[in-house]
């Protein structure tokens, strides 16, 4: 009787995972461009961190290309911190068209958004706690 049971058992396993992959799958595919801004901000933290930390200034960010940034879509990045005064100021900001090339477009306010609190290196020995934010619309 107990093969019995663990059959069952596995097969309701087997069940509940494909069941779970099929509304996953039609879940991920309902959501489409929506989650552009998300991937870009995990792309972007990517390529700009090392060990972690973001380097300030705006070379760091100028330097994002085609293969951080998403096809078709413009892409503004900004990276804040908090200053000696405790205001916020910029550590770096670029905006990019659709070719991943840097311009001064302005993100329409309708644009995604997405953000992420970072550490950031404003000189030797100096991190300051920031923040980096993608705004992407299309282009």
């Amino acid at each position: 009787m107990e093969p019995l049971a663990a059959l069952v058992s596995v097969a309701a396993i087997c069940l509940a995972v494909s069941v779970y992959a099929g509304f996953a799958s039609f879940t991920i595919a309902e959501s489409g461009d929506g989650q552009v801004d998300r991937a870009t901000l995990d792309s972007v933290w990517s390529a700009l961190a090392e060990d972690g930390v973001i380097d300030g200034g705006t070379q760091a960010v100028d330097q994002l290309g085609p293969e951080t940034l998403p096809r078709g879509h413009r892409v503004a990045v900004n990276v804040t911190i908090v200053g000696d005064d405790g205001r916020l100021d910029s550590a770096g900001a670029a905006t990019f068209g659709t070719d991943a090339r840097t311009s001064d477009l302005e993100p329409p306010p309708t644009a995604d958004a997405s953000g992420r609190a970072v550490p950031v290196r404003v000189g030797e020995g100096d991190i300051r706690p920031g923040r980096l934010t993608v705004v992407v619309w299309d282009g």
